[in-house]
């Protein structure tokens, strides 16, 4: 059983379709990467249980360079675009994550 059909078993593949395309070589498609591609949609509790969860996983160097291959080369776009039309608050997004990524020079390095 893969990691799709473990979070989304009642999808379809075409259902799935959007989210799929977006896993990379940098960054395959993983729990960790639905989880941030999917942020906007789960309730405000859980979404805030998620990001103090991934706040806490940042000081693994191992989950920190997986962290910033999914959100830097795969959902920054994705969840930008949802920011801008007006889903989420700067409070409430994965967004803010960046700085703990986009400032460390050997993240940025294995990113580009």
């Amino acid at each position: 059983m893969n990691a799709v059909s473990r979070l989304y078993p009642q999808a379809t593949l075409t259902q799935l379709t959007p989210t799929l395309s977006k896993s990379s070589f940098r960054a395959p498609l993983s729990p960790l990467l639905l989880l941030l591609l999917h942020d906007p949609y789960p309730t405000k509790q859980l979404r805030s249980a998620l990001h103090s969860l991934f706040l806490s996983l940042l000081i693994d160097s191992r989950f920190k360079s997986r962290f910033a291959a999914a959100l830097g080369a795969v959902a920054y776009r994705p969840l930008s675009t949802l920011f801008c039309a007006g889903v989420g608050t700067e409070a409430d997004t994965p967004l803010g994550f960046t700085v703990q990524i986009f400032t460390a020079g050997s993240l940025v390095r294995m990113l580009g």
